[in-house]
């Protein structure tokens, strides 16, 4: 990603909060890149790309890809319904997120937070959470056939989700 024309957060991210993207973020390693606040329009995603220690936060990202490998990064609030989750989320921040209607296929979270975030209507297929918080989800309902929980959920969570082929340890 270039550097951004904005300087730097007082945190010393790469500054592209409240930014405007029309065009995919794709193939790139991104590190400390603040996107917090940003809109993602006219089929832009970040797809095929890894992301380290970056800020999503109250990110607009409905209705895009969301793939590859997102590492310690924050989705604090973000506007995730119906994006195409991929890859590997590894100590994520999903909390308060919406993610309703959201899509995921083989995906794999590892230790992630979605406290408070809102997982309506959302298909998860063949995912794997290990380790990953749950607690004062809104809502869970849709799928989460064939896909394995490792600690941090209760089956009463999944009352409201198709759970062929769980295995919860």
């Amino acid at each position: 990603m270039p550097e951004s024309p904005f300087g730097r957060t007082d945190e010393g991210f790469e500054d592209y909060r409240g930014i405007t993207l029309a065009e995919a973020v794709r193939y790139l390693s991104i590190e400390r890149v603040d996107l917090s606040d940003a809109v993602f329009k006219d089929g832009a995603s970040i797809n095929e790309s890894e992301a380290k220690g970056c800020k999503f936060e109250r990110i607009d990202m409905r209705n895009v890809f969301v793939r590859r490998k997102f590492d310690s990064c924050g989705f604090v609030g973000a506007k995730l319904n119906g994006a195409r989750l991929g890859g590997e989320f590894i100590g994520c921040d999903f909390s308060r997120s919406n993610l309703s209607r959201s899509f995921a296929t083989d995906c794999k979270f590892v230790d992630c937070k979605f406290a408070g975030a809102n997982l309506s209507g959302i298909h998860f297929i063949s995912c794997v959470f290990d380790g990953c918080d749950f607690t004062g989800v809104k809502v869970m309902s849709g799928s989460v056939a064939r896909s394995r929980f490792v600690g941090g959920i209760a089956l009463e969570q999944l009352q409201g989700c198709i759970t062929d082929g769980v295995v919860i340890r």
